[in-house]
């Protein structure tokens, strides 16, 4: 549906534009974290999880990008998302990737 499309870019750029990720690091370009979100209703964030935990304990790197891309899903909200389409979006997994935000 192109207005669940518009609605999923919204999103991405509210989450975006609060996302530091690690600047200058050998390698910061390459760091994609996925965070696991579940939100309430409102679009507040009940839970934003950092997927790859085994990285996250043996990365320092990866662990700085992790925790910059939780930081930004937690500052961003409330998400900007339909209370009538709650059921869609309660549950989501959202990539940050450097080349592309």
């Amino acid at each position: 549906c192109a207005a669940w499309a518009v609605r999923a870019r919204s999103v991405a750029v509210a989450i975006s534009s609060c996302w530091q990720p690690p600047i200058g690091a050998k390698g910061a370009d390459q760091l994609k974290v996925d965070i696991q979100v579940k939100l309430e209703k409102d679009g507040s964030v009940k839970q934003a999880e950092i997927a790859d935990r085994q990285r996250y304990g043996s990365d320092v790197l990866y662990r700085a990008a992790a925790n910059s891309a939780r930081r930004a899903v937690l500052d961003c909200q409330p998400l900007p998302l339909p209370p009538e389409k709650y059921q869609f979006w309660k549950e989501f997994i959202f990539g940050f990737d450097p080349k592309f935000m």
